[in-house]
């Protein structure tokens, strides 16, 4: 397997000096012997990644330096130091050049034209030898070279002349030099307040060792190597001439005058290392089957911006894929006849693992993730990840835009300011759900209370005279008719004891018809018989007797009389709401009294302390609108602070978003109509009787049962009298109060009206919406962004005009990764790191470049892929006014 440890992360900071003196110069220290041998290794122990020999006038020493550096870490630059004829001191000016260029090549074609030729300067003397300031700078740029001034403080600087002379000067600088090298951040920061504002060009500022107070060294006389590594520069490139000239593409982006080593402190992520098994990389495997980064173990990403280039199906949106992944951004393709990237590599090549390395501020981590492994740790890191049509589907989505804005927005300040709204308004609605228990607690205490109303009924009734009037005549007309049916009973049981004898007695006689014989034979027959007779003739009686009193006129009196007792007695009890009073129910209700007393004591209690919730609920709205009031204000003041993160073009109104406060209002009016016992409400209903009314108008007419239209109860439809009577019908009070309390609650929601150069979003074409979205995106925190073709639906002039400025600011605050067809964005994007993909048409394997603007192979490699990609460098060669270099 071929593996390409692809170790470029692009520009990053370098260490160097461009003003660095050999013993070739007039003005070196006599007493120091130190030689160029001894420079390099000087350097390289300060750790300069790139210096540039200057002597005065000559260009003697740079030959043996760079023999000294063959094999070192460290690059040299040739160049030489000028003095011109600016200035009541002379201005110096300092030519640098690239390494292809011979120091034969500045003698020849730089100094000699300009009367620095070895037999001028021995003629004349080192001090007392100048050149015109304008030809030799036009010259170095001739030979491409670049031209640096002594500016600031320095001797021999632009700042030695008169004010109005210097003035005048300064304005001509912009087409003759290049670096503006000065001896403190001071200086620097002056020049791009006042000076570089006023002649309308940035230029970089350098410091470098020359710039040591010599006072304080041990060589105290001249220039020596003690200088070296003392004072310098960090910028931002490769260590070449080429990586050098990047700084005058971003002169402020690109150079830090620093003690230490710049670093980036927002989250990034610094590597992704891909491990495929061997069974994937099996040449049996067709070459379209092929697994694309089969031959590829690791990338390594820039902590600012990162592009990555190459034709379809290089790989580019796979290695992004790769990264959502493992920051468990993946998700499921909709289609399942059409699978994700992902969903394809982890059915085809499951075993292969990726490896992401990221940082957190000084912290580096790393995690491991297999293609079917679900969830990855992370240690709280995480990227915004947006995939191809992401971006699209975010423009058609209000919700998406405004949840893009709040994220902006949401600083710690306005989140404390949420959570003390979302905290006092759960109180709130807590206060309210305790006093919706009232309805509840109210009809426990009326049931209670007719409960012991009954109790106390029984109790008083049971004692009146009536009552015991009514039972005393009861009680004495049911012993009468005891007594009676006593009697009765009495001789019903005589009788019956007679048949039953006389049932025996016929048993005994076995016959029905008995002769004179039988008689004779058996004398004791004949006395049966007529014991018999007697006892039927006693039978008779007896039955005669209870008929009578049965049937007398008293006794049915009797029952009549009892009759009447007893309903008017049943009467009264019903009165009372029971059946019927005894003993047993007066021991109840004499036990229940004082339980049923004790438990309205406690039901009052309770509603009172309900009712105290209420009061509470009013007291804690006012302090909730105060409080919302003050976090409109912080809002609009976050926004505003907001604006200077995505530009003064782009605006953000806040407005109320009535539509839904009104929607929120009439769901309100149909759940609690629908509690009071109304059903079949439409919305357009509630809509007429509130319609035009504000939130405390509509609540205004609620506390005054009064309805919000003139209401014409014989002519208006059935859903709008049940609609208008809840506003006033006594019975609804309750209800009422517990939706005036849910009113009072709702806050509204904000609406957020974009404005893009004066046009409003929804006004927008979908392309310029599109636009806005990523400016938003590229605005929203510093994680890490990951976007898949961000030009897609932008024309080529939204993207130069309006967004690479915006990508240039924001890749200093955080990390972007992107895929992208669109030259301008990875060259007037000034992206940190280049990767260029292609795939290997014998192999089915993508091959992988890597490497900063400034390398010749990337600019070749961007020109070969994009189409636009020499355009693209002509365009930004002629925005930074390159001057022939």
């Amino acid at each position: 397997m071929t593996v390409h440890n692809l170790i470029s992360q692009g520009s990053s900071w370098k260490k160097i000096d461009l003003h660095v003196h050999t013993s070739s110069s007039y003005d070196w220290d006599k007493k120091c012997n130190e030689t160029a041998k001894d420079i390099i290794k000087k350097a390289v122990s300060e750790n300069l990644s790139l210096i540039s020999i200057t002597d005065h006038h000559t260009v003697n020493g740079i030959d043996k330096v760079i023999k000294e550096a063959n094999g070192k870490n460290i690059t040299i630059l040739p160049g030489v130091e000028l003095r011109t004829d600016k200035g009541n001191k002379a201005i110096h000016i300092i030519g640098i050049f690239d390494n292809s260029i011979s120091s034969k090549t500045i003698y020849d074609k730089l100094l000699c034209p300009l009367n620095f030729s070895e037999n001028d300067i021995k003629i004349k003397g080192n001090e007392h030898v100048y050149c015109n300031f304008e030809e030799a700078c036009q010259r170095i740029h001739e030979m491409g070279g670049i031209v640096s001034l002594h500016a600031g403080n320095k001797s021999n600087g632009i700042e030695q002349l008169d004010s109005d002379i210097r003035a005048t000067l300064k304005k001509d600088l912009a087409s003759l030099v290049d670096i503006f090298e000065v001896t403190s951040q001071k200086q620097v920061d002056d020049y791009q307040k006042i000076v570089f504002p006023k002649i309308k060009q940035e230029f970089p500022c350098v410091i470098t060792s020359d710039a040591i107070d010599r006072s304080k060294l041990k060589y105290k006389n001249g220039h020596s190597i003690e200088a070296l590594g003392k004072k310098f520069t960090w910028i931002k490139s490769e260590p070449t001439f080429q990586g050098l000239k990047e700084i005058l593409c971003e002169p402020i982006l690109r150079v830090l005058l620093d003690s230490q080593c710049p670093s980036y402190l927002h989250p990034q992520i610094t590597a992704i290392e891909i491990e495929t098994p061997k069974e994937y990389l099996n040449k049996q495997i067709i070459i379209k089957d092929r697994f694309c980064f089969g031959e590829i173990n690791k990338f390594f990403f820039s902590s600012n911006l990162n592009s990555l280039i190459g034709g379809r199906a290089t790989g580019k949106s796979t290695l992004l894929e790769l990264i959502g992944f493992v920051f468990n951004k993946f998700q499921a393709s909709e289609n399942p006849k059409k699978p994700s990237i992902i969903e394809n590599l982890q059915t085809k090549y499951p075993k292969v693992k990726i490896k992401v390395n990221f940082k957190f501020g000084e912290k580096e981590y790393s995690t491991e993730k297999n293609l079917t492994d679900i969830k990855t740790n992370l240690f709280g890191f995480d990227v915004i990840y947006l995939p191809q049509d992401e971006i699209e589907k975010k423009a058609n989505n209000e919700e998406e835009i405004t949840k893009l804005i709040n994220s902006l927005i949401d600083e710690s300040k306005l989140q404390f300011s949420k959570l003390t709204l979302i905290n006092k308004k759960l109180f709130i609605e807590k206060l309210r759900s305790n006093y919706s228990q009232i309805f509840a607690k109210e009809k426990e205490l009326k049931t209670t209370q007719e409960e012991l109303q009954k109790i106390q009924l029984v109790l008083s009734f049971t004692q009146s005279e009536k009552y015991k009037n009514l039972v005393n005549e009861l009680s004495s007309k049911i012993k009468e008719r005891e007594k009676v049916n006593n009697a009765i009973t009495n001789l019903e049981w005589q009788r019956d004891i007679l048949l039953e004898t006389k049932s025996e007695l016929e048993e005994n006689i076995k016959t029905d018809t008995l002769s004179l014989s039988d008689y004779l034979k058996q004398p004791e027959l004949y006395l049966t018989e007529q014991s018999i007779r007697k006892i039927l003739n006693i039978i008779d009686f007896l039955n005669k007797a209870i008929k009578e009193i049965k049937e007398s006129t008293n006794y049915k009196k009797l029952l009549i009389n009892l009759d009447k007792l007893n309903k008017k007695y049943i009467q009264a009890c019903r009165q009372l709401g029971l059946d019927s009073i005894n003993q047993s129910k007066i021991k109840d209700a004499l036990e229940n009294k004082g339980r049923i007393e004790i438990k309205i004591k406690q039901l009052e209690q309770e509603i009172k302390l309900i009712k105290s919730a209420k009061l509470k609920h009013n007291d804690e709205i006012k302090i909730i609108e105060t409080e919302y009031r003050s976090h409109q204000i912080l809002e609009k003041k976050l926004i505003d602070n907001a604006k200077t993160k995505f530009g003064s073009d782009l605006s953000i109104t806040v407005i109320e978003n009535q539509e839904k406060l009104e929607k929120n209002i009439i769901n309100l009016f149909i759940k609690y109509q629908k509690l009071s016992g109304k059903y079949g409400l439409k919305e357009p209903d509630i809509k007429s009787i509130i319609k035009g009314l504000s939130l405390k108008e509509i609540i205004s007419h609620l506390k005054q049962n009064k309805i919000p239209i003139k209401y014409n109860e014989e002519n208006g439809t059935n859903e709008n009298k049940v609609t208008a009577q809840f506003f006033f019908i006594d019975k609804n009070f309750l209800y009422r109060e517990i939706l005036i309390m849910n009113l009072e609650e709702t806050l509204p929601e904000n609406n957020f009206i974009i404005t893009f150069k004066g046009k409003k979003l929804y006004e927008m074409s979908f392309g310029e919406r599109c636009g806005v979205v990523l400016r938003l995106i590229l605005s929203n925190s510093n994680l890490p962004l990951i976007i898949d073709q961000p030009e897609d639906h932008l024309d080529n002039k939204y993207i130069v005009k309006e967004l690479l400025d915006l990508v240039k600011q924001k890749k200093q605050e955080r990390q972007i990764i992107l895929s992208t067809h669109n030259p301008n964005i990875v060259v007037n994007g000034d992206s940190e790191l280049i990767i260029g993909l292609e795939v290997d048409s014998k192999t089915g394997y993508s091959r992988v470049q890597s490497g900063a603007l400034e390398k010749i192979k990337i600019r070749e490699l961007i020109t070969g892929i994009l189409e636009g990609g020499q355009e693209a460098f002509l365009k930004r060669e002629r925005k930074y006014d390159f001057k022939n270099i």
